[in-house]
């Protein structure tokens, strides 16, 4: 499979999410596979920012900092920040916590999309979208071809949930 990328154009957000994005790649950084530290410029520029804490999460993913992650979702205690808080669980993998943040964040507005992108590229994903048969099947993978879908699963959900959250701003 290509080398995934979380490519969207980062001018449809606000100029500061903009900016931050331009750290690295203007939506065109390569999926963060394992927790990591965001480059410093990113770090700083992120922790300075006023912006609402699930788009902060969502930054915070986009640069693999899965411990900004941790620390910034929990500050939303919407179904946005209960996703946002699943998404670095599930890919620790620690499946039990992915499951209740998912549980908690309950049905959202992206499940619709989210289930007929994910279909392109896993035909058995679940219609309507059940994020916690998701961790399953992410929690279990074992096969080159079946982390390559879960891959480009989670490419798919960052994206409309960041749109989601930084859309609105």
């Amino acid at each position: 499979m290509e080398r995934l990328t979380m490519t969207f154009d980062s001018t449809c957000y606000s100029a500061e999410i903009a900016e931050i994005l331009a750290l690295d790649g203007h939506g065109s950084r390569p999926f963060p596979l394992v927790a990591g530290q965001a480059p410093g410029a990113a770090r700083d520029r992120i922790s300075a920012t006023q912006l609402p804490a699930a788009v902060l999460a969502g930054l915070w993913i986009y640069f693999a900092d899965f411990d900004g992650a941790h620390r910034a979702a929990p500050g939303d205690a919407s179904r946005e920040g209960s996703y946002w808080h699943g998404i670095p669980h599930r890919m620790e993998p620690d499946a039990a916590n992915a499951m209740y943040c998912f549980r908690s964040a309950g049905r959202h507005a992206i499940h619709s999309d989210l289930a007929r992108e994910a279909r392109a590229v896993w035909p058995e994903s679940p219609v309507p979208w059940d994020g916690e048969q998701y961790v399953r099947f992410r929690d279990e993978w074992r096969e080159p071809v079946e982390e390559d879908t879960a891959r480009a699963v989670q490419v798919v959900e960052w994206r409309l949930l960041f749109d989601y959250c930084a859309r609105r701003r």
